[in-house]
């Protein structure tokens, strides 16, 4: 799923009893096969909720609770650690500055993502959940040196797809 797609989906995914549910306007140009691999999608990380006891958030559709990429513990809106966001279609990962993003591509690099994030996504087919988080690290080593001053966050939906931008 693109990243355009989500954005024209999201506002129809909806929170109900702490569940996402895709409520669809009758006249909607969402293909079957969309419709269907969305829904079970959601069913996919409903089952992670419940299972987890985790609380979707109404206001932004977050779960879970923001943490530190590094060693998995809540943040205390600390700047020198990522924070990751997980939403229904992935991760968001923000990274405050240079430390943040410095020790976002020590995880990628060094392999400690693979345990992180390797059960929420997908690397496209035919690469190794290794290859794709080191291609990570190096686009967003990229990203750090052409942005040195700049805040940045990265997405990366369940099938795989990713961007890192400024913020």
């Amino acid at each position: 799923m693109t990243e355009n797609q989500i954005n024209q989906l999201d506002p129809y995914v909806k929170v109900v009893n702490n569940q996402y549910v895709l409520q669809l306007p009758e006249n909607n140009n969402v293909s079957q096969s969309m419709v269907t691999e969305i829904e079970d999608e959601l069913s996919q990380v409903n089952a992670d909720i419940k299972s987890n006891g985790y609380t979707i958030k109404t206001n932004d559709k977050t779960y879970g609770a923001s943490t530190s990429a590094a060693f998995g513990v809540v943040l205390a809106k600390s700047s020198s650690n990522p924070t990751i966001k997980r939403f229904w279609w992935g991760i968001r990962v923000y990274m405050r500055n240079k430390t943040a993003v410095n020790k976002e591509i020590a995880e990628f690099k060094n392999g400690q993502a693979i345990a992180e994030f390797g059960s929420l996504v997908s690397p496209p087919v035919g690469v190794t959940l290794s290859v794709y988080f080191s291609n990570i690290a190096d686009h967003l080593t990229n990203m750090r040196d052409a942005h040195p001053h700049s805040k940045l966050y990265m997405d990366i939906n369940r099938f795989g797809v990713y961007k890192i931008k400024t913020y």
